[in-house]
């Protein structure tokens, strides 16, 4: 199978800066692995858990409260894989727009789940489908809860079997972390997750590269349009302009030609009246003679 995206690129930079940024990494880590098991067990709490479907619930609310830390965690490693400075502030920025992540979670979370109840791999399919919400939201706050879905899905097209593989592609890491009975965990996790925020950044830049250039060609078509059509009705006018003009030189012509004619009639009927005058004062001299 042919890789659209450079598996190994993508891995040996993600191990030069995981191996740079050990601490930095842990450090938010550590936080929302607190953060998690006390929401978790106030949420868990609030719910009856004798059921295998109310523990489903519980799973999606806990998933809905603690995905603004998820997403402020993202943007970290974002700002850790690019070089950029980054801060724990990152992790509580996000409850500022709660409402709409909760509501974003919930449905992508529901339909996950219900998918994952009709058959496992739908469930996962859509797991993978949805796996770009929290990249859209850090670029774009201001979408329709529906288009964070709509737009990951899209997105996603054409990627979800290589995503698979290749966070299946970690699986000899994990190996080594239950053999090293955890200790390896130091090192396999800031290296996986730089590997898979790089993954799909690259997707990401990928596809927002193909919606630039689809608009470009689409503004650059409209140009073109444009321009004919104002090319086309400037020939028009030239041609209406040019019409005209004939049309007022062949007028000008038959005028000319009608004061010719006005003259030389004028002129045969002065004749005329010259030559009728002297035959007249002709016979008149031949009478008195006579």
């Amino acid at each position: 199978m042919e890789y659209k995206l450079n598996w190994i690129e993508i891995k040996q930079r993600a191990k030069e800066i995981s191996s740079r940024n050990k601490w930095n990494i842990w450090k938010p880590i550590l936080f929302i692995l607190l953060a998690s098991a006390c929401i978790g067990g106030i949420v868990g709490g609030l719910i009856y858990r004798g059921q295998e479907i109310t523990s489903g619930i519980s799973g999606i609310l806990l998933g809905a409260c603690v995905m603004p830390l998820e997403i402020g965690l993202l943007r970290y490693f974002q700002a850790v894989v690019r070089g950029e400075k980054p801060t724990l502030d990152f992790l509580k920025d996000y409850y500022s727009d709660f409402k709409n992540i909760f509501l974003i979670s919930i449905l992508s979370s529901c339909i996950v789940y219900l998918a994952t109840l009709a058959f496992v791999i739908p469930g996962i399919i859509f797991s993978i489908a949805y796996s770009l919400i929290p990249f859209i939201y850090i670029r774009n706050k201001d979408l329709d809860v529906k288009e964070y879905l709509v737009k990951s899905r899209a997105m996603m097209y054409g990627y979800k079997l290589e995503s698979f593989l290749f966070v299946l592609s970690f699986i000899g890491w994990e190996l080594l972390v239950i053999i090293t009975l955890g200790i390896a965990t130091i090192w396999v996790t800031p290296y996986e997750i730089c590997a898979i925020t790089m993954f799909y950044d690259e997707i990401m830049r990928r596809e927002e590269g193909k919606l630039v250039g689809a608009k470009k060609r689409a503004e650059s078509v409209n140009h073109d349009d444009s321009f004919n059509t104002k090319t086309n009705t400037d020939m028009n006018n030239s041609y209406s302009e040019s019409n005209s003009n004939n049309t007022n030189v062949i007028e000008g012509e038959f005028v000319a030609k009608d004061e010719v004619a006005s003259e030389n009639n004028n002129t045969d009927a002065f004749e005329n009246a010259v030559n009728a005058d002297n035959i007249s004062s002709e016979n008149n001299t031949e009478n008195s003679n006579f």
